[in-house]
């Protein structure tokens, strides 16, 4: 292959199956940009809401674009700026929820996945990593990745991971050891969050699914113990009871519910103890969901969000990961080349994947 292109997964028409081509290969033309090679690239469900067109309402995306937004790599090209330490042959996590046109308040706190115009590579007109070369527009989004022994699967730590981990850091302030937290959808993401609110709040955990070979599963990848609790969600005929049974009547002090579905809010939200926090990720019912204001002002409970996390964010889970206080390698559970993409996809948006499917390029040229 000629070195002025490169192989991608190109999205051409929704619900269509990813044309991989040749397109041009991205270049470090200014003074702090970088072109990373990409070994890794989670399969995440926003790439099937975009797939399927669903994110054109709310996203700067459409076709043809380069899906992709959960990179890791190795440094391949720099502009002169870029320090020593992101020399070529340096592993990095791409953060690409760094990604903004411009700087604001948001970026200058640190916090740039919360800024006004984000470029947020994949998800917006910005090529994203479902490819074998991706564009950087600057080093500072880079997390040095030494010491992460799978860089392919390190991938998930910087959408999956890093949405998990900041949704416990919110919670963190309200939860006290062997307080009970609910997590709800043991997905990818999901999986992340079972494992950290164990490990980082000390708490007990109920995780919540509809599929019991998604509960099997984590169990499995959080190695959960007596005081931890799995709820088949298809087959409680109310999982406000649930739960209230398995916390003593007392509820729980934590809901970290990566689904959003406003049919079960409602039970969650009443779960919650005094002082207890509800922190919503997924996007199951976006708008219209009924809130119990008085049951929030009598206990002072409280609700919140969380968009993806912060590169800070991805730096401190990095160093969870290598401390192996996270797992991530067990929430991978297929690796597929840029030809496997569009299928992987697929199998996604059919409900039919465990854990985290990601684009493995690490034996690749």
């Amino acid at each position: 292959m000629p070195a002025s292109t490169m192989k991608a997964a190109v999205l051409r028409e929704y619900l269509a199956p990813l044309s991989v081509e040749e397109v041009p290969r991205p270049r470090a033309s200014g003074r702090f940009e970088v072109v990373v090679k990409i070994v890794g690239s989670g399969i995440c469900h926003t790439d099937v809401h975009v797939w399927r067109g669903e994110a054109e309402a709310v996203l700067d995306v459409r076709p043809p674009i380069i899906l992709g937004h959960e990179p890791s790599g190795i440094v391949w090209e720099v502009g002169e700026g870029v320090p020593e330490r992101f020399k070529p042959g340096t592993p990095v996590l791409v953060c690409a929820s760094g990604f903004c046109a411009e700087e604001d308040e948001y970026t200058m706190e640190g916090e740039s996945q919360l800024c006004r115009k984000p470029e947020w590579p994949g998800l917006s007109r910005r090529p994203g990593s479902y490819a074998e070369y991706m564009h950087v527009p600057h080093y500072k989004y880079l997390i040095p990745a030494h010491g992460l022994e799978d860089l392919p699967a390190a991938s998930l730590l910087t959408d999956a991971g890093v949405t998990a981990y900041r949704a416990v850091k919110k919670a963190k302030e309200r939860v006290k050891p062997d307080d009970y937290v609910v997590v709800v959808g043991l997905g990818g993401v999901g999986l992340f969050g079972l494992q950290l609110a164990k490990r980082l709040l000390n708490a007990n955990v109920i995780g919540v699914d509809v599929k019991e070979e998604k509960l099997d599963f984590a169990a499995k990848v959080a190695r959960l113990g007596d005081s931890d609790h799995l709820i088949n969600a298809s087959r409680a005929e109310r999982i406000y009871d649930e739960i209230m049974m398995m916390t003593g009547g007392r509820g729980v002090r934590a809901v970290l519910d990566f689904v959003g579905l406003e049919s079960e809010m409602e039970q969650y939200l009443r779960a919650l103890d005094v002082k207890g926090i509800y922190v919503v990720v997924g996007l199951g019912s976006p708008f219209g969901s009924r809130v119990p204001s008085l049951h929030l002002i009598l206990g002072e409970r409280a609700i919140t969000g969380v968009l993806w996390g912060s590169c800070r964010d991805v730096a401190e889970l990095a160093g969870l990961a290598r401390a192996g206080v996270v797992d991530y390698r067990s929430i991978v559970t297929a690796r597929v080349g840029l030809e496997g993409a569009s299928d992987a996809l697929e199998r996604l948006d059919r409900g039919e994947v465990l854990g985290r499917q990601i684009i493995d390029l690490s034996g690749g040229s």
